[in-house]
């Protein structure tokens, strides 16, 4: 059990009592009632001026003007001149009253800090000092300053609050005419000291007193109302400093301007044009972006770019021009003087790398079957079968086009050779089918491939001129879409012509129109641009004669 003790508990709570009472009697008032209070005298002899006004600034803002109260009065019989600054007050006083614990009316210095003391001399000289008021940390708050009118020097006396350093050094207050501006036609912001002012449009000229040096300028990147750029920041010129980009600076002093220079800011836009596609990637300034991509550019920059290829749903994309003009699609390099957008127009070819052409295994005698897969991309709409051919060791014969299918068709037949198993044959055959992109009217670049049937070929005997027995002449497939073979055989060599009408009687085309030997030949009629319909194909040679009906269907 713990036993309370009142007669020693009422005694410690009256030594507190009388503790609080003594520390705010004679800390707490005593630093209320002074921390604000202090002395400035003027050392002064001879004749000369009759009054100075006095004039405090406090964080480059006069704060008190003796000017707007009274002046301090000489009287050149005494050597120094004494007058009190305390708080709550607004005037000064005359050398006659110094008394220190009870002060006149003056300056209201509230606080602690940094404060510059401006003392003005009638015709005779205009200077300042510097002081820096501490915390009071002692019952002392009070001190004296003396100022020295022969050599400008600043003393301190009976220095209690500690303020430092003991002896300083006063300077001529000088006015500086400074004018600020920005070098776009248009009203603007600058910072000064850290703050941001309005800058208009013909600059702004301000009154700098030297002890408020050095200041700071800092340019400020902006968009002002009625340029339709933001406005980057490059370099300050001035007739003070050197040309300087760096985007702060520190003034100390002279009359003169300061422009901050600024470069427009231009947004650029890179993107592709595809015929049946968008997107793609695009290189800038050598860095590769997807398509469409946006930056940013400044005036009188310049930035390369380079179209690349970009395959897209089995279509190849190789550049064209960009939508300047150029064709150099590699790092051209591009210097707009506005917001600008930069177009890289591509044509488009259908790639085979899903076509997996291949043959079926060929039966002897039966005639080979090309077959391939269908394009991925619907806007290719047909394709050409073409073949060539080796025939022991003569050269390799140019591409002939044996047929050409729509869409929706992936094999082809081609009669004028067939399989065999019986050996060695004196044919070598490639085949290729090109895929027609409709959007640019392009077919896939050249890519055969080699005939394996068992490992070996033949040539279809009706191809040897001394089999043919007979005038005639066929077509496969019929009906078609869009194009058939028309294939003919003649006995006797003359001169063939082959001709296509309409069912009107209307000639349509000329197939053939030359002399030929005898043998058996192929020939290709396309369709496309035609209408469905009847057509009859008709030939001439050596008193042969035929005509025949074929249908197109789409």
């Amino acid at each position: 059990m713990r036993l309370h003790n009142h007669s020693k508990a009422q005694n410690n709570k009256f030594r507190f009592s009388v503790f609080t009472f003594l520390f705010t009697l004679l800390f707490v008032s005593n630093i209320t009632a002074h921390q604000q209070e202090w002395l400035m005298q003027i050392i002064y002899a001879g004749a000369g001026p009759t009054s100075a006004h006095i004039i405090l600034y406090q964080g480059g803002v006069q704060i008190d003007d003796g000017y707007s109260t009274s002046t301090w009065t000489f009287n050149p019989s005494e050597p120094t001149w004494k007058g009190n600054v305390g708080s709550d007050v607004n005037k000064w006083f005359n050398s006659g009253d110094s008394e220190f614990d009870d002060p006149p009316p003056t300056w209201s210095i509230k606080n602690p800090g940094n404060y510059i003391v401006r003392i003005i001399y009638a015709n005779v000289s205009d200077r300042y000092f510097a002081i820096s008021i501490p915390s009071v940390v002692n019952q002392q708050p009070d001190f004296n300053i003396k100022y020295n009118i022969y050599d400008g020097s600043v003393t301190y006396i009976n220095n209690n609050r500690g303020v430092t350093p003991a002896t300083i050094v006063s300077y001529p207050w000088t006015d500086y005419s400074v004018t600020l501006k920005n070098s776009f036609n248009a009203d603007g912001i600058m910072s000064v000291d850290y703050s941001n002012v309005s800058i208009p449009v013909g600059g702004k000229t301000e009154t700098w007193s030297s002890p408020l040096f050095p200041r700071r300028l800092a340019a400020i990147d902006q968009q002002p109302t009625g340029i339709n750029y933001v406005q980057r920041f490059f370099e300050w010129t001035s007739n003070l400093i050197a040309t300087n980009t760096n985007r702060s600076i520190n003034v100390n002093g002279g009359t003169g301007f300061y422009q901050a220079n600024f470069k427009n800011e231009y947004n650029i836009i890179f993107q592709n044009s595809f015929s049946g596609a968008s997107g793609g990637v695009i290189t800038v300034n050598n860095i590769q972006h997807s398509a469409p991509y946006q930056t940013t550019l400044l005036q009188y920059d310049s930035i390369p770019a380079t179209a690349a290829t970009n395959p897209i749903n089995g279509i190849s994309y190789s550049f064209s021009h960009w939508s300047n003009g150029s064709t150099q699609g590699y790092n051209y390099y591009f210097k707009p003087n506005d917001h600008s957008t930069y177009t890289a127009y591509y044509i488009g070819k259908a790639n085979n790398t899903n076509r997996n052409l291949h043959y079926n295994s060929s039966d002897p005698n039966q005639p080979i079957t090309v077959i391939w897969n269908e394009h991925p991309n619907t806007y290719v709409t047909k394709y050409q079968i073409w073949r060539r051919s080796k025939y022991k060791k003569q050269a390799t014969s140019e591409p002939v086009l044996i047929g050409t299918v729509n869409r929706g068709t992936t094999t082809f037949v081609d009669f004028d050779y067939a399989g065999t198993n019986s050996g060695f044959t004196d044919w070598i055959l490639w085949y290729d089918v090109k895929s027609y992109f409709s959007l640019d009217a392009t077919y896939s670049d050249d890519d055969f491939v080699l005939v394996f049937s068992d490992g070996l070929l033949q040539k279809n005997k009706a191809q040897n001129s001394a089999n043919i027995v007979e005038n005639k002449i066929e077509n496969y497939p019929n009906p078609f879409n869009p194009s058939t073979v028309i294939t003919f055989q003649i006995i006797n060599a003359g001169y063939v012509t082959l001709k296509v009408y309409d069912n009107l009687g209307r000639e349509i085309e000329t197939l053939v129109n030359e002399e030929k030997n005898s043998g058996k030949y192929n020939v290709v009629f396309d369709g496309a641009n035609l209408s469905s319909g009847i057509y009859f194909y008709r030939i001439i040679s050596n008193g042969f004669v035929e005509t025949k009906k074929m249908i197109l269907t789409k």
